[in-house]
């Protein structure tokens, strides 16, 4: 019964690092040692380091739903510097080797129940929420620190700003095994100040605007107040389910209310925050806050018997069962209602320039 506690206890703590919205969050005491070490390790980015093997005449795009930052071009690699995966503070530990680790290391095999099959399953799964360096602030100490994008159901309060972390660079590294993942303080940047968030039920509003503790290298994302067209071109960069960055594309605008478009694209939990980009001119869309369900429950085709607790007027005893349930990601065709929500950006435009924060 003990092992059975813990098993239990290990799935859900995976599961609630990879949902679109925040639970809370356990503080932890050494939070400044991340800052602390700053400078002292290299980042860990196979995407970026990469060179490419030939020039890119024209921007291309692959014709593929979703691809790791090492499979895209050039002119796309250097967009992804801006996207940052928001990651709970509790779930990164120190290493010996000055690196920082996933404290509780999965794959998304394991997370989520996957079926063989399926992409990136062994991959691990890490973030809550994606967003995107927006542009810059200056505190009234003179200092400019960077200002992230999300969701604002991914931030909901200046406490979940405060347990969470922005980290640049999350990509798949190589060959790694989850608990082989590593990041240098470089890579890990406070959530210092909740600056603006809207979670409206009525208007459907869903963005957050919070600053980070110091600046992030990389160019902001470019917004130029754009009007949407039907069938628009996007495409989309974040974090699918907690796992390492991938970009989404051949998506399209298919309708509009006042606050968010509607479209079609690859997205998942855990993409809540991402950043979507018109793909003619890589200029900043909106910000995916919703969609339809991700996966569907389907019958391995396994004859292994497994057991499980079930609970009856006995309490909790364990019962067998014939038959083995796993999840398999779900296709976007005609049957799916609803696609993915994109906030409009046009409230950015009351920040940038000369946004001033504590």
């Amino acid at each position: 019964m003990k092992n059975f506690i813990l098993v239990i206890v290990g799935i859900l703590i995976v599961n609630l690092i990879s949902c679109r919205t925040i639970e809370s969050r356990r503080p932890i005491a050494d939070i400044d040692d991340i800052i602390s070490h700053e400078g002292e390790v290299e980042m860990i980015n196979a995407c970026w380091d990469m060179q490419e093997k030939s020039l890119i005449a024209k921007p291309t795009y692959p014709t593929s739903p979703r691809l790791d930052c090492t499979n895209l071009p050039s002119h796309i690699k250097d967009l992804t510097k801006s996207i940052i995966a928001l990651v709970d503070k509790d779930n990164l530990v120190m290493g010996e080797d000055g690196y920082y680790k996933i404290k509780y290391p999965s794959t998304y095999r394991n997370a989520y129940q996957l079926c063989e099959g399926e992409e990136f399953a062994d991959q691990p799964i890490l973030s809550f929420c994606s967003g995107a360096v927006a542009g810059e602030a200056t505190q009234q100490n003179g200092i400019k620190v960077s200002v992230v994008q999300t969701a604002g159901h991914c931030l909901k309060t200046q406490g979940d700003c405060e347990n969470t972390l922005f980290i640049q660079g999350f990509t798949k590294q190589g060959n790694r095994q989850p608990y082989q993942y590593k990041f240098s303080p470089n890579q890990i940047f406070k959530c210092n100040q909740l600056v603006r968030q809207k979670l409206d039920d009525f208007t459907v509003e869903d963005y957050a605007m919070a600053t980070a503790d110091r600046i992030i290298p990389a160019a902001s994302i470019k917004y130029d107040g754009r009007i949407p067209k039907l069938g628009d071109n996007i495409f989309l960069c974040g974090m699918p389910s907690g796992l390492p960055m991938k970009c989404a594309f051949n998506g399209s605008i298919i309708s509009q209310t006042e606050h968010y478009y509607t479209t079609e694209i690859s997205a998942y939990a855990g993409n809540s925050g991402s950043a979507a980009f018109y793909t003619d001119s890589l200029s900043a869309a909106g910000i995916l806050v919703r969609g339809h369900g991700d996966f569907e429950w389907v019958d391995s085709g396994k004859s292994t018997k497994r057991k499980y607790a079930a609970f009856n007027e006995k309490g909790y005893e364990w019962v067998r069962e014939k038959g083995v349930q796993c999840r398999r990601e779900l296709q976007m065709d005609n049957t799916i209602i609803g696609g993915e929500h994109l906030n409009k950006l046009d409230f950015i435009e009351e920040f940038f320039p000369g946004l001033i924060v504590r």
